[in-house]
């Protein structure tokens, strides 16, 4: 379970948001404004910040600023898709950039991308449970947290570590797509 938090400053759009990502049992909070925002996140650091780029007082890119240096990892979401501001967010660092009247999947999706990379990068030494957890995820259409659980599983019921089960799973995949022509071997 991660802890996010969503900045709009439309409440219906973050309640819109709040029972999109509920589905996937994070932990949410919710800023109204970037000054909000960046109260929350003196709090308690979240794992990942929903970011909207148009805002009074401090604009979306002005909150990114801020939270980059923490190294807080975020995504953008707006209305506005205009290629200099998607670079602008790009180049701040956001995991991924959204345009307004996305796919509920698509938003769970961004996420569970988003909060792999920052579990690889958080926990290096754990690779190989990150990558198995998110091709869990991915192919079985599973939230991440749902996926480390399933993979916790698939360990017990072997009797294996957790790391095991993971680089088994990998290997397999890789067998997988090798015996199919579609490794890197090619």
């Amino acid at each position: 379970m991660a802890n996010i938090i969503i900045v709009d400053d439309d409440p219906d759009v973050r309640q819109l948001f709040v029972s999109i990502i509920q589905t996937a049992n994070h932990e949410l909070r919710e800023a109204g404004s970037g000054l909000q925002a960046l109260a929350l996140i003196n709090q308690q650091r979240p794992d990942l910040v929903l970011i909207d780029q148009n805002m009074p007082g401090m604009s979306g890119l002005e909150l990114a600023r801020h939270i980059r240096a923490d190294k807080v990892p975020f995504i953008f979401i707006s209305n506005d898709t205009g290629w200099e501001l998607v670079k602008t967010a790009i180049d701040l660092g956001a995991q991924s950039y959204l345009a307004k009247g996305f796919e509920p999947e698509q938003l769970l999706l961004n996420i569970n991308i988003a909060l792999a990379k920052e579990d690889k990068q958080q926990h290096p030494q754990e690779n190989s449970i990150s990558t198995a957890t998110g091709i869990i995820a991915g192919r079985s259409h599973r939230s991440v947290a749902e996926a480390y659980t399933f993979l916790q599983s698939i360990a017990q019921n072997k009797n294996i570590s957790l790391e095991s089960a993971a680089k088994q799973l990998i290997q397999h995949i890789e067998e997988t797509s090798s015996f199919l022509g579609m490794g890197e071997d090619r």
